[in-house]
């Protein structure tokens, strides 16, 4: 015996409820894990939290990141064409890597990590996108040890 129901449905526009991207840095880190400083011969790590607040869903969210050397060189530069899906009053993560090497210059270093760049998320506040900061990259300290005996 086979049951079979027939019927119909409408597909209606969907309403946008209020939402928020905004974000912040949940961590800045030496990298690898167990470095003591973010040197020309380490790297750094960053973990961003990206939020949305409201009752609203936010579809194709993409991010933008920059890293600026001290002297100004710029290091990345990318779209984070991530396309992510968040739900009301959501939480995702986005990780930076960056691993430095003898010709990285010493000092402040900035990042700036931009969420939804090109503004295609309707927002209730347009003004929160951006999170900017800082970390210094110095000279490793070397111990040097003598064999005596």
């Amino acid at each position: 015996m086979s049951l079979c129901i027939t019927g119909t449905f409408e597909v209606v526009e969907g309403i946008q409820l209020p939402v928020d991207m905004t974000g912040e840095v949940h961590s800045l880190t030496p990298y690898p894990a167990g470095s003591t400083s973010i040197s020309e011969f380490s790297g750094v790590e960053i973990l961003f939290d990206i939020k949305t607040l409201g009752s609203g869903t936010a579809i194709g969210v993409d991010y933008h990141l920059k890293v600026v050397d001290s002297e100004g060189g710029v290091i990345r530069d990318d779209d984070c064409v991530a396309c992510h899906l968040f739900g009301p009053d959501d939480v995702q993560k986005y990780y930076l890597q960056l691993t430095l090497d003898s010709s990285a210059p010493l000092g402040t270093w900035t990042y700036t990590f931009t969420i939804d760049p090109d503004n295609e998320i309707s927002e209730t506040n347009e003004n929160n996108n951006i999170i900017t900061g800082t970390f210094e990259v110095v000279e490793i300290q070397q111990t040097c040890f003598t064999a005596s005996g």
